[in-house]
């Protein structure tokens, strides 16, 4: 995405809305079919449903690539490590996290459905609880809103040398956005690979719209001022929310409400 030329035509991935990540994360581009070895630019592939299963070809070639490459994406997998969330490129036969086309058994055949593409795939098993998203998704207000606070908890849970209860407490304000039960019930897993993994579940699924107004009234009513909270529409939305919020980080805040006043990228929402 705007990173480096390695679509099929030799082009870079266009996604604008997304220049303002390159400065609060570090980023690691990577693509698969590259990776792989096929060369940029290279005929486009696709997806085919066939009657030996699914194939993945490419244009004017009649071989089918997948029992080479999904076995290939399952050693790469296997390597990665140390990072927060990942970001895919949509429709992509490699990439795509739900919405890659499926053929019909031609690479010009009609569409029969979506499958996630063959990287993700593999990917989507060795991190099933990662945060992820794709550059059209993030395009949606509420889900980049809930894309870019996971992938900001998940980052200061990673650097943290604080228990959960410690954690919990300093970023109080911000996990009230989320189910409380199943934060709660973390507090119960003591192994910390468990408590990891659904930590980054909770996460995932992401913040859940109609805690926002208690989670927003419960920091208004830390302010030694009182300040009353503001009227919270029928059906609260992210774009509301971060608007809230940033007026909020803009006054003088007590401790619990620091978090508020942290680089979080509140202009990254579209």
């Amino acid at each position: 995405m705007n990173l480096r030329p390695c679509r099929y035509d030799g082009t870079a991935a266009e996604a604008p809305h997304l220049r303002s990540l390159f400065s609060f994360c570090d980023l690691s581009p990577f693509c698969p079919e590259e990776e792989y070895g096929f060369p940029t630019p290279r005929p486009p592939m696709k997806l085919v449903q066939t009657s030996f299963g699914l194939q993945l070809l490419q244009e004017s070639q009649s071989r089918d690539f997948a029992p080479d490459f999904t076995p290939w994406a399952t050693r790469k997998v296997a390597g990665l490590m140390g990072f927060d969330g990942a970001l895919f490129k949509s429709r992509s036969p490699s990439c795509a996290i739900q919405d890659c086309k499926v053929r019909q058994n031609s690479f010009g055949g009609e569409v029969v459905g979506f499958h996630p593409g063959l990287f993700q795939q593999s990917f989507s098993k060795k991190f099933p609880q990662l945060i992820r998203s794709d550059e059209e998704v993030l395009k949606q207000t509420d889900s980049a809103f809930a894309f870019y606070l996971g992938l900001f908890i998940q980052a200061r849970w990673r650097e943290s040398s604080s228990s959960w209860a410690d954690f919990y407490s300093h970023h109080y304000f911000l996990l009230r956005l989320y189910p409380q039960q199943a934060l709660t019930e973390l507090a119960l897993l003591k192994e910390p690979k468990a408590l990891q993994a659904a930590f980054s579940a909770i996460l995932q699924a992401g913040p859940e719209p109609s805690a926002w107004p208690q989670a927003l009234a419960l920091a208004y009513a830390r302010l030694k001022r009182k300040d009353p909270s503001p009227p919270s529409p029928q059906r609260p939305s992210a774009r509301w929310l971060v608007s809230e919020l940033k007026k909020l980080a803009q006054r003088p805040l007590p401790k619990p409400l620091e978090i508020f006043a942290t680089p979080f990228p509140w202009e990254l929402m579209p």
